[in-house]
């Protein structure tokens, strides 16, 4: 909770016996109260990190009271969430664990798709390519540039990721 929201006591608090959380409809009831926001002010109680929250979320981080007020963004976050959860996949990939090998290669490649296809779809643009009679020749470029290969080792360090 201090990562997310700031200091116990001061930016937070647990949640009083039958405070209504932002995700009830979800079966999450509240379990504290933000009392000050640490997002957007000058501040040294807040420490971010990058973690991961989907759609399930059904963690501390979303377990906070609502105070009624519709025009709260998080609100708003909730009731979008609680229309997504039916939709959500029953398994999803976190991150997939590359070598440093792999790594490597993978940023380069990946570069170098990006910038051809940024370049092309400029030239597609202003009629410097043509569209239909060179379609072929960008999708053998994309190929000749290791998009085959990028694919065959997405596939690779996922398997091995799953394996683990």
């Amino acid at each position: 909770l201090v990562q997310r929201w700031g200091e116990p006591g001061v930016d937070w608090e647990l949640a009083e016996e039958g405070s209504r959380g932002m995700y009830d409809e979800m079966g999450l009831p509240g379990y504290f109260t933000v009392l000050q926001s640490v997002w957007g002010v000058p501040q040294k109680s807040h420490w971010a990190g990058q973690f991961f929250g989907g759609v399930d979320y059904d963690n501390l981080n979303s377990r906070f009271t609502w105070d009624g007020n519709e025009a709260n963004n998080e609100y708003k976050n909730a009731l979008a969430v609680a229309k997504q959860v039916d939709y959500k996949p029953d398994e999803y990939i976190v991150k997939i664990i590359y070598s440093v090998e792999e790594q490597e290669e993978w940023a380069n490649t990946r570069a170098a798709i990006a910038t051809y296809v940024k370049q092309c779809m400029a030239m597609f643009a202003t009629g410097q390519m043509d569209i239909d009679s060179q379609w072929d020749e960008f999708q053998a470029n994309i190929v000749a540039l290791g998009s085959e290969d990028l694919l065959a080792m997405d596939q690779a360090a996922y398997d091995r990721t799953m394996a683990d």
